[in-house]
């Protein structure tokens, strides 16, 4: 039998959350579940902005939403330095 392998941190950019008008909310609960299936320890997503720079606050609370059911917990905080002007990101834990 395969052992399955954990990491302590996973990383996902310029995918989740930034396609919200491509994928739907269900898409990115599975995507960011499994990400922190395999992470072990957290998730992080960067930036929680749409492609066009828009800020997609009612699909983050939608996704935050379906990640809390999941058990999942959550944290979205900015940060220093980031290369996109205002982007924030969010923590995804077990």
């Amino acid at each position: 039998m395969r052992e399955i392998q954990r990491h302590g941190v996973a990383l996902r950019a310029d995918l989740l959350l930034a396609y919200a008008d491509a994928m739907d909310v269900d898409f990115h609960i599975a995507a960011i579940t499994e990400l922190a299936r395999v992470a072990h320890d957290e998730a992080l997503i960067h930036p929680l902005t749409a492609r066009d720079g828009r800020n997609p606050d009612d699909f983050v609370a939608a996704v935050t939403s379906g990640l809390t059911a999941a058990r999942l917990q959550t944290q979205t905080f900015l940060v220093p330095g980031s290369w996109l002007r205002g982007a924030s990101t969010m923590r995804v834990t077990i």
